[in-house]
């Protein structure tokens, strides 16, 4: 379901909807409407009413209604190689087509997009805008012309100029080119003989929109914010640097939408309203590249590469879902526990609170005398595999005063550690002894019980009852081990997997195995002598973070949450791109994603997980905020006037006052009419 929310007004349109407000990633993710493939690979987009039309690149020109924006339908296309651009006036469509020169089509159609004419400009036409009876183009090292467009069937060159042309806009009579590494300000108030009035030779822009007296030029990284209120004499007001890149823009009043360079980035918000320091407010990640954007009705409409055309619902509540970041001393393992995430690195391991307001906040650390591989924290105590020195035993019951308990040797080499009761497990690596067992009983003098052999070399452990399940690399797959005598345990079952198991965790009757070029491979515990393959994720990585029924993974700079629910069809909840960070191992602390090993950033940074709040006015669920929703609330209503709401469960006792009357009735009005 998307929850709808944002200002409505009372006896509104039944299709009348509103964005979600928060800033959670699972609420984010429910600003996504719909897609629709193209044949090519859309480059650029224009709207007219209902009708997207995108540049297509080499598929031509699609035409695509998006009059229901949850799911747009390609109408037509029309063929021909390499549209840059396009734009549509009164049901006439100009298409800068590279070396085919510009093509003029009938759309009157949208179905069946017709030639009328065309215009072969000696060069290749990179952009086009049409201006009343005129269009003009930019042919890139042939300037930019400008053609009589009064018969549509016969364009006629009237004017240009030689200066080299990648993009140009208009305003009045007044032409912005830019090429060359400059922008050329031309009088085209003769379109016969456009002069020359102004210029400006900061960066190497390439791409260029004017809104009022407004110059936005932009190259690959940066946009350039000019003041041309004085054509002759343009003045830098400001510039921005644009981490993810610039392909394109769009601008509404003072904000900028952004459809960025880098693949999957998607789309930036930034605010221009003082020029001189532009404000990012969001970043709408998208499965493509996005290369341009159209926005109108509080939609963005993205021309996304090879994923066609995307839909995204515009709040601008919204906020990016980044809570807070932290350099730690170390990124080498992490937990949670409690709302405090703990991090170690090679001789330190540091606690931070993942709560607060200004989270993540150091707690407090403790320096370690041996290099440090893996934690884990249980009943407050944290356990600590240190390598070749086997485990330490912390009180992190204060996090600001962690203390050493004990510790304790052990042969081979210890790299992760599970712990349950009074008793740890030890993935012991290096070594033919895989796993020991330790009575923590007396976390002062840990004591070893036991230990058991496993083909492979195992890396991590998870427990759960009377059972370890051992994550033991390329040769020895998923092990299975009986502790229910921890003097004496029993291998009693195992998994071959095709690539090297490197963590594993286990709820119930299911094992999450992370098994490198492998996948993710969900098995079915449930006959522990007989594990079965459920369902495998095709995502390589060597580190999980599962919460039941959930599971959260990290892939170069992407975020994935999947629904394990049913462990056959691992469903994908969200894909959230970070943009410019690269990430590595994830935990979670309630609906906050704790995330190791980004870019050189910052070593550890906090996500908000959460969705939308619940919307009081869309009372049928159905995402929309509309009349059937007030039918629906007066049907529940009449049928909940008679019970007995004292004890709570009545829908509509909206003042939880144990009582259904009018009162509910004025506040379910009050809510539908202001949105949520």
């Amino acid at each position: 379901m998307r929850h709808v929310t944002g200002p409505l007004r009372f006896l509104a349109l039944a299709a009348l909807t509103a964005p979600a407000l928060g800033d959670g990633v699972l609420c984010l993710e429910r600003a996504y409407l719909g897609t629709c493939d193209t044949p090519g690979f859309a480059r650029r987009v224009t709207l007219v009413d209902s009708i997207a039309y995108t540049a297509d690149w080499y598929g031509g020109l699609s035409t695509i209604d998006v009059s229901d924006p949850n799911a747009p339908v390609l109408l037509g296309t029309y063929d021909v190689n390499y549209v840059f651009e396009v734009e549509v006036v009164d049901s006439i469509a100009y298409a800068a087509c590279a070396h085919d020169g510009l093509h003029i089509l009938d759309v009157s159609d949208p179905s069946l997009p017709v030639l009328i004419g065309e215009f072969d400009a000696g060069g290749e036409v990179r952009a086009v805008v049409v201006r009343g009876d005129m269009a003009f183009i930019a042919v890139d090292e042939r300037g930019f012309k400008i053609l009589d467009i009064a018969d549509p069937a016969f364009p006629r060159l009237l004017g240009g100029h030689g200066y080299p042309a990648k993009d140009l806009d208009v305003a009045d009579s007044t032409v912005y080119v830019v090429g060359g590494g400059s922008i050329w300000i031309y009088d085209a108030s003769d379109p016969t003989a456009p002069t020359l009035v102004g210029e400006s030779h900061a960066g190497n822009p390439w791409g260029v929109e004017v809104v009022a007296d407004r110059v936005f030029a932009y190259e690959d990284w940066v946009i350039q914010v000019l003041d041309v209120s004085e054509p002759t004499s343009p003045i830098i007001l400001g510039t921005y640097d644009a981490v993810d890149g610039v392909q394109s823009l769009a601008i509404e009043d003072t904000l900028v939408y952004i459809a960025d360079t880098m693949d999957g980035s998607g789309v930036q918000v930034v605010d221009f309203a003082d020029p001189a320091n532009p404000m990012r407010l969001m970043r709408y990640g998208t499965a493509g590249a996005a290369k341009g954007v159209a926005v109108s009705g509080g939609l963005a409409h993205v021309a996304d590469g090879d994923a066609g055309l995307q839909i995204i619902r515009l709040d601008p509540s919204h906020a990016e879902p980044w809570i807070g970041g932290s350099d730690t001393s170390g990124t080498r393992d992490m937990t949670t526990d409690q709302g405090t995430v703990y991090v170690i690195g090679p001789y330190v391991l540091e606690a931070f609170d993942t709560t607060g307001p200004d989270a993540p906040v150091l707690l407090g650390n403790w320096e370690s005398d041996r290099e440090l591989e893996g934690v884990t924290v249980y009943d407050g105590r944290a356990y600590l595999a240190r390598g070749s020195y086997g485990l330490a035993i912390l009180d992190v019951t204060d996090p600001q005063n962690m203390a050493l308990l004990g510790e304790i040797d052990g042969p081979g080499f210890a790299s992760g550690v599970a712990a349950s009761g009074g008793t740890a497990y030890i993935a012991n690596g290096g070594s033919q002894v895989n796993v020991l067992v330790v009575d923590v009983t007396d976390p002062v003098a840990p004591r070893l019980l036991s230990s058991c052999d496993l083909p492979g070399s195992t890396v991590a452990v998870a427990t759960a009852g009377t059972l370890v399940f051992a994550a033991a690399g390329a040769d020895g797959g998923l092990q299975i081990i009986d502790v229910s005598d921890p003097l004496v345990p029993l291998v009693v079952g195992a998994m071959d997997t095709t690539g090297a198991a490197a963590d594993v965790a286990v709820f119930e009757n299911t094992v999450v195995l992370a098994d490198g070029s492998g996948g993710v491979l969900l098995v079915d515990v449930s006959d522990p002598v007989q594990p079965e393959l459920r369902s495998a994720i095709d995502i390589q990585t060597s580190r999980i973070a599962p919460f039941w029924p959930r599971l959260l993974l990290s892939e170069d700079h992407d975020l994935k949450l999947f629904d394990l629910t049913i462990p056959d069809t691992a469903r994908e909840v969200f894909s959230f791109d970070t943009g410019y960070r690269w990430l590595g191992e994830p935990a979670l602390a309630g609906e906050v994603a704790c995330i190791l090993g980004t870019d050189g950033l910052q070593d550890l940074v906090l996500l908000d997980l959460s969705d939308c709040p619940p919307c009081p006015a869309d009372f049928n669920a159905d995402s929309e905020v509309d009349s059937r929703d007030v039918i629906a609330f007066l049907d529940a209503w009449v049928a909940e006037r008679t019970q007995d709401c004292s004890s709570g469960g009545c829908a509509t006792d909206l003042d939880d006052n144990g009582v259904v009357d009018s009162r509910d009735v004025v506040a379910f009005l009050n809510a539908w009419a202001a949105g949520c």
